[in-house]
């Protein structure tokens, strides 16, 4: 768990596709943040933290006038900001993560909890603390839908897990069966709590921190992926294209359904065609490999 306190908080409630918009597209890149969902009640809330108020208070202010824009249009969000301690905003999430199949292959549980396996089933042991990466999110399910198919009964390469988050998708890479595996993430915290999902499951993975503009691969991955925001997708789309083996395969994700083809056009200009998707509630996640040579 992160270690550092914080002391104020700005929330967001809403309904859950509200929530989901405001969470993919919220341009607080920097800041600590977590969001979930509850698909009985279909509420959502965003929460993000600061060490002072002043910063959570001139936060709310921006955020107030980004709400007002025409990307929420027709959206409802109640919001304030409040004093927390550090256990409640570390621990609060704890009651809405439970186990769930997530794939043919692999179950997601948090480490309080527990789930009989069904035989062929893998089990992805999950913590994530501050950093996304529970697999409730439908860009997640998705990112590990995909991977699962691609997988296959025996992979063989390297995995790039760009934007790794809480490492579930490089901790799932490893259960699956791949055995060289990077992820990197702009989020410092999110390195300890990766490297500590990863012992968990006994998965073996390296982690950097990085950003998406400075990191430099040591050689192109079988397979790279990036379940980060869309605007991030198509603006970096030449460097995670670069990632890519010639043969290798690229599985994109965090993507409105919306907003899918802006991302299938950023990377035709870097010569990929899709090759597979799976589309979960209002997210579309797509495989893409490099378009054959005329």
């Amino acid at each position: 768990m992160p270690t550092t306190p914080h002391h104020f908080a700005v929330t967001v409630s809403g309904s859950a596709h509200d929530v989901n918009l405001l969470a993919e597209t919220i341009p607080f890149d920097d800041v600590a943040s977590s969001a979930w969902i509850n698909p009985d009640q279909n509420t959502g809330r965003f929460d993000m933290f600061f060490d002072a108020r002043e910063d959570a208070d001139r936060a709310a202010g921006e955020l107030q006038r980004y709400l007002a824009t025409d990307l929420y249009a027709g959206c409802e969000f109640a919001m304030h900001v409040h004093e927390i301690a550090h256990e409640d905003w570390a621990e609060s999430w704890k009651i809405h993560f439970h186990p769930m199949r997530v794939s043919p292959r692999l179950v997601v549980r948090p480490s309080w909890d527990s789930i009989e396996l069904r035989e062929g089933e893998l089990e992805i042991i999950i913590d994530p603390g501050m950093t996304f990466g529970t697999g409730l999110h439908g860009s997640t399910q998705g990112c590990l839908q995909l991977l699962d198919r691609l997988a296959g009964p025996s992979p063989t390469g390297s995995v790039l897990d760009v934007g790794c988050g809480s490492g579930i998708l490089s901790v799932a890479a490893a259960m699956l069966g791949y055995r060289e595996i990077v992820g990197f993430d702009n989020y410092g915290e999110s390195m300890a709590i990766a490297m500590q999902n990863a012992r968990r499951n006994g998965a073996t993975c390296r982690f950097l921190e990085a950003d998406i503009s400075e990191f430099v691969a040591e050689a192109p991955y079988d397979v790279v992926l990036a379940n980060v925001l869309t605007g991030v997708l198509c603006r970096h789309a030449p460097e995670v294209a670069a990632y890519v083996a010639t043969e290798g395969r690229l599985v994109l994700s965090g993507i409105l359904t919306e907003q899918y083809h802006s991302v299938v056009m950023s990377y035709a200009e870097q010569g990929f065609a899709e090759c597979d998707r799976a589309v979960i509630d209002e997210w579309t996640s797509g495989c893409f490999r490099r378009q054959e040579q005329a």
